[in-house]
């Protein structure tokens, strides 16, 4: 099943869309999680920009698995590109409490749960999950991780500048 997956995805970033289905159709059919299945159809919609259709399909794994810290961290990033910033830190508050119960680290994210914060207000916590990411991508590139390899830590301390420079022209315009 997993090569099955791995095989689907390879045709998704081919673009042959309906070939990565089939090939989670097939998988599924081994495995019979529904739910990973929805967190792929989801993934895909996700990466092709379609965040309704997304949280449509991550819903339904939802419902299935409550528990799954993939559908739950994708379903916050989908409501976050849809603009629907109170429902997305709902699923990134119970994402990074879930992810530290269980001595888990996931901090390649942490900018986008930092950036829902401070949608809703939450500036220092914000800050805190902004923070959080800048030491990863600096450790990373540090250390020669994978993470700062493919380029993926540059990526995020670029928007997490990028962010605190437009905070920052708008927070001084805002006092002149």
């Amino acid at each position: 099943p997993n090569l099955l997956t791995n095989l689907g995805w390879v045709y998704h970033n081919a673009g042959f869309i309906e070939k990565f289905k089939n090939y989670l159709q097939e998988a599924i059919k081994l495995t019979g999680d529904s739910a990973g299945y929805y967190a792929s159809l989801g993934s895909s919609e996700n990466h092709q920009g379609n965040y309704a259709k997304a949280i449509e399909f991550l819903g339904k794994g939802h419902k299935i698995d409550t528990n799954r810290l993939d559908i739950i961290g994708k379903l916050g990033y989908s409501n976050m590109f849809l603009g629907h910033y109170r429902e997305a830190l709902k699923y990134y508050k119970t994402y990074v409490e879930r992810l530290e119960a269980s001595a888990g680290v996931d901090l390649q994210n942490m900018q986008r749960v930092g950036y829902v914060y401070w949608q809703n207000g939450y500036k220092e916590e914000a800050e805190y999950y902004f923070n959080k990411q800048l030491e990863y991508c600096n450790e990373s590139i540090e250390l020669g991780r994978e993470y700062s390899r493919n380029l993926n830590a540059f990526y995020d301390l670029a928007g997490i500048y990028a962010f605190r420079g437009i905070c920052l022209l708008y927070t001084s315009d805002a006092a002149d």
